[in-house]
């Protein structure tokens, strides 16, 4: 069984590389006549915002108080997102997903959140990504 794991993962790993050769090419032969658009030196990056207690606040203090939270806090989170250059992308109830084109900007402007977001009565769980760009 060991012996047929060895195998496996050696040829995956030339699978891996293989692919990986074979991309590089490709893509060299597109930047040779200017087909490609340059990567940008800084990936752009994500933030996702969470209420936490939504839930139970809704079932608490009945929706109006969560629907006047929630407004608060929107306004917090476009005039601070806007500060720090761009603007929220998605709402999803008591979620949310920012676009930045710069990773630092999208750092600062969730750490600002943190700080700001207390004065609106609610707790957020947020990270930030810049994977997969």
């Amino acid at each position: 069984m060991v012996e047929e794991m060895i195998l496996w993962v050696y040829r995956r790993h030339q699978e891996h590389a293989t692919i990986e050769h074979i991309v590089e090419h490709v893509e060299n032969m597109l930047e040779e006549p200017g087909l490609t658009v340059a990567r940008p030196a800084r990936p752009p990056a994500m933030v996702f915002l969470d209420m936490v207690g939504y839930t139970r606040l809704t079932e608490e203090r009945r929706d109006q108080t969560a629907v006047e939270l929630v407004g608060r806090l929107a306004d917090i989170l476009h005039s601070e997102s806007i500060r720090f250059g761009d603007k929220p992308v998605k709402w999803l109830g008591d979620r949310v997903m920012f676009h930045f084109p710069d990773p630092h900007q999208a750092f600062m402007c969730s750490l600002d959140l943190v700080d700001r977001t207390p004065a609106a009565g609610s707790l957020l769980l947020m990270w930030v990504s810049t994977r997969g760009w």
